[in-house]
């Protein structure tokens, strides 16, 4: 059984470039990790490699660091793939998606994508609806950050 991709797309008022650079640069400047991140309030940073087979990781305040994915597309102002594995075995991982793309009005529309539940077997479906309203929070901390930094 194939389990749809949860999907989110927002708006911000910069170019992709720049969108891109809010979402993988400063990713530990608006990443809500006192709620969403394996060591809670212990967690002090999360930060990209920005290389394609880089990991996408977070730190903790003694510096200890724990993977939550890698990698998979680095595209600077159009694309960014990593697999998603956080607190669980990497072989045990899904896949999200985020494009950059310009709009009409000047703005940047980002669109997340995290799919491939199946690979959570019986887990999956409940997996993914947690999901499906931990990335709207989450895209709100990116939104509000990148309102105060786009220019």
């Amino acid at each position: 059984m194939t389990i749809e991709p949860v999907r989110r797309t927002v708006r911000v008022d910069c170019t992709p470039a720049r969108a891109f650079e809010l979402f993988t640069d400063t990713i530990g400047r608006w990443w809500p990790l006192a709620t969403h991140s394996l060591g809670g309030e212990r967690a002090v940073d999360v930060r990209f490699e920005p290389w394609e087979g880089g990991r996408l990781f977070e730190i903790d305040a003694d510096g200890a660091e724990s993977e939550w994915g890698t990698v998979r597309t680095w595209q600077p102002g159009r694309a960014l793939a990593f697999s998603w594995h956080v607190g669980r075995s990497p072989d045990l991982a899904t896949t999200v998606t985020v494009t950059f793309s310009p709009t009409d009005d000047g703005r940047c529309a980002v669109a997340l994508e995290h799919r491939d539940w199946d690979a959570l077997g019986s887990e999956a479906a409940a997996v993914r609806e947690g999901y499906a309203s931990g990335w709207i929070g989450v895209l709100d901390c990116y939104l509000t950050f990148g309102a105060s930094q786009a220019a």
